[in-house]
């Protein structure tokens, strides 16, 4: 099982194949300052909604079922998502005069932090929704 502690260790990240019975698979990831740097290996699994809650930031439960061959395109998303939200992070705190003389000194934190902001939204979302729906 995943274990981690303040960003360091593993974890389970993404979600495909998803069955009727509310398993799917997923990767198990090494990860530094919550970032994923190495997948070590590929699990079916099913979360024990009992303990799992739209802002759940503790530990999770979960009942592996069984071990799987590496999702090499769930690999690829999750880098994808997780290292491209980073680097858009750090372009737009690095364009921060830039878009600050664009919109004017009273609205520049405002706009800065809505344009990190909405990209982490419109990945979560469709999480958000499918806990909100169980």
């Amino acid at each position: 099982m995943p274990r981690n502690y303040k960003g360091f260790g593993t974890i389970f990240y993404g979600r495909a194949d998803e069955h009727a019975d509310g398993s799917f698979a997923t990767v198990e990831w090494f990860i530094l300052l919550g970032l994923p740097v190495a997948p070590l290996r590929c699990f079916r699994i099913i979360t024990d909604s009992r303990y799992t809650t739209l802002w759940s930031f503790g530990s999770h439960h979960y009942a592996i079922i069984e071990r799987r061959p590496m999702a090499w395109s769930l690999v690829l998303k999750i880098y994808a998502l997780a290292w491209g939200l980073l680097a858009w992070s750090l372009l737009i705190v690095a364009r921060y005069d830039a878009i600050g003389s664009v919109v004017g000194p009273n609205y520049d934190f405002a706009v800065i932090f809505g344009l990190i902001l909405a990209p982490f939204v419109v990945v979560l979302m469709p999480a958000w929704v499918r806990r909100g729906k169980k």
